[in-house]
């Protein structure tokens, strides 16, 4: 039971170092990527993938900002 501790321990404090700004910002983009791609490729293909283009660019543009 120690040993299940101690792992317990270890696993929240990766997750609270984890629970950044930052992380949720970078998770929050990649899903509007992903999101914004695949619904616009519901309607036309060739839209989805501009789109998805111009999100990635919109997306490192941003992290050249910081």
């Amino acid at each position: 039971m120690p040993k299940f501790s101690l792992w317990l321990t270890k696993t929240r404090m990766k997750l609270k170092a984890a629970a950044k700004r930052s992380t949720f910002a970078n998770l929050f983009m990649i899903s509007f990527i992903l999101f914004t791609s695949i619904g616009a490729a519901l309607i036309f293909l060739p839209a989805g993938l501009i789109v998805a283009g111009i999100a990635c660019g919109l997306f490192g543009f941003l992290l050249g900002l910081e």
